[in-house]
């Protein structure tokens, strides 16, 4: 898996309306940490997750499917070991993108 990393003051809502929206093929990942300084998005179709925390960024590009997936899984199973709820994939009104995440497994995750 690649990735980049930056750091890119401000707050997560310039990637929820800009890169990361949905418009753009991004689906949020929620969690119980989503604040103005935490999110992550996920693009089932590029195979890619972008975290914003604080300030830094990290894009991952995942080289397939399995690995994808894995990832999503590994953020979901990393919030129940830390007593939080499971992380969910909101797809936003985007059925063409949640139709994307149920073809490749991910259907659970979805809100």
């Amino acid at each position: 898996m690649k990735v980049t990393r930056q750091h890119c003051p401000g707050d997560r809502y310039r990637y929820d309306f800009g890169p990361c929206s949905c418009k753009n093929g991004w689906a949020q990942v929620d969690t119980d940490q989503d604040a103005s300084y935490y999110g992550i998005w996920a693009h089932p179709a590029d195979l890619k997750v972008f975290s914003y925390v604080e300030g830094d960024t990290a894009l991952f590009e995942s080289e397939s499917q399995d690995e994808f997936v894995e990832h999503l899984r590994a953020i979901a199973s990393f919030e129940i070991s830390q007593g939080r709820r499971p992380a969910r994939i909101d797809p936003g009104l985007g059925d063409e993108i949640a139709a994307k995440f149920r073809d490749l497994g991910l259907a659970d995750m979805l809100h």
